[in-house]
């Protein structure tokens, strides 16, 4: 007999197809699915007592696969909207883009959002992007007290703003 503070759950691949696909759905934008699919997972991981069970493993592969897709959404999606800034040099929605991913999720943007600038924008892009890291380095050492240390808030450079176009300028 279960203890009162205890409960079972029965769950079947097709609820939980169904279910992550009504979650996806409902989601204002994939990186919100993304985060109420990574809950899912860590709640199934907590719950299941023994996880060599065949329906969990088959659970879990279906979240696996639907965290994957919202993974990929999630990419396209900056990707998309990075190549619009890098070909208006706007640097704060490549900032929005730095602090919505991972670093490496947004490497992987970079990567998908480089090839898609239009050709004749490209060498400017990155010439862009060069002179203002440079820009902001040289004014950051200028307004330290340091030498070897630059300081970008003296500097009145916010620090993620640099962050992101360095990382930017590093998929060219």
């Amino acid at each position: 007999m279960p203890s009162a503070g205890l409960f079972s759950m029965r769950l079947s691949p097709q609820q939980l197809e169904d279910f992550c696909r009504q979650l996806r759905q409902r989601a204002r934008d994939p990186a919100t699915a993304l985060q109420q699919l990574s809950s899912l997972q860590a709640f199934m991981t907590v719950a299941v007592g023994d996880t060599s069970q065949p329906g969990y493993r088959h659970a879990r592969d279906c979240l696996d696969r639907q965290l994957d897709a919202v993974r990929e959404q999630l990419l396209a999606q900056h990707a998309a909207a990075l190549q619009k800034a890098i070909e208006a040099r706007d640097g704060a929605s490549i900032v929005r883009s730095f602090l919505a991913l991972s670093r490496s999720g947004f490497d992987a943007a970079a990567a998908r959002a480089w090839p898609a600038v239009q050709p004749a924008l490209r060498d400017a892009c990155a010439a862009w992007l060069l002179e203002t890291t440079r820009d902001m380095q040289q004014r950051a050492r200028a307004a330290s007290r340091y030498p070897d240390a630059p300081d970008f808030r003296a500097a009145g450079i916010d620090v993620d703003t640099f962050l992101a176009l360095m990382a930017l300028q590093e998929s060219v």
